[in-house]
């Protein structure tokens, strides 16, 4: 695996590469059973079988009902990936368990962290985010994005779970400047912008440079 490895991190998306396909607020979900990432307490639930542990899948859990309603946050191998969060004191019936994400004895796989992780952070920005931080209104989804709007004071809020990166690409002697239309003539920019879920610092570089400028790096 490239840097950075796994091993190092407790989740990132090459762990999942082109198995995982986001999907933001708005965006249309395809109408089939899926995949469930669900989270009790500190702990993702898994089925546990002969070949190991694995997410549940199909229709909705009968056991989570009662729980808030569930988050699509992408496409796992094709199909929705649902977040839900899940009581502390249920108990789950086999062949379902509970797994702690920071286990003594790891039994969660690079993938399963990474979808767990994911779900976890985004369904923990949903539960922060329910009223604006500055003055207490509430909140609108800002479009194309997980970011929202205050309907009092109309400042934007975006999820604080990861920081934003700032790149300086260069080729030989040249450097890559961006520029917003709206911005004074010779106003330029270095290209930066939010970490995105589940992305290590390098692949939030290689995604901005490629969405704001075209380029691979």
């Amino acid at each position: 695996m490239p840097y950075p490895d796994a091993v190092n991190l407790p989740f990132n998306l090459a762990s999942i590469g082109d198995g995982f396909i986001p999907i933001k607020p708005g965006g249309e979900v395809p109408e089939e059973p899926g995949f469930w990432a669900i989270l009790q307490g500190g702990a993702l639930v898994v089925r546990e079988g002969e070949d190991g542990l694995s997410l549940p899948e199909g229709e909705r859990p009968a056991w989570l009902d009662g729980a808030r309603e569930p988050l699509c946050v992408g496409l796992w191998q094709g199909r929705p990936l649902w977040a839900a969060t899940l009581g502390r004191d249920l108990t789950l019936p086999p062949p379902f368990v509970a797994e702690p994400f920071n286990a003594v004895t790891e039994r969660l796989d690079d993938r399963l962290l990474t979808l767990g992780g994911l779900a976890q952070q985004v369904l923990q920005w949903e539960r922060k985010s329910h009223l604006c931080s500055l003055c207490g209104g509430g909140m609108e989804r800002i479009a194309g994005g997980w970011g929202k709007r205050c309907l009092s004071c109309r400042h934007e809020h975006y999820p604080h779970i990861h920081p934003c990166v700032i790149v300086l690409v260069r080729r030989g002697g040249e450097f890559l400047l961006v520029r917003k239309a709206e911005w004074p003539k010779g106003r330029f920019s270095l290209i930066a912008g939010f970490v995105d879920f589940g992305e290590s610092l390098e692949e939030c570089v290689q995604r901005e440079v490629r969405e704001e400028a075209g380029v691979e790096v």
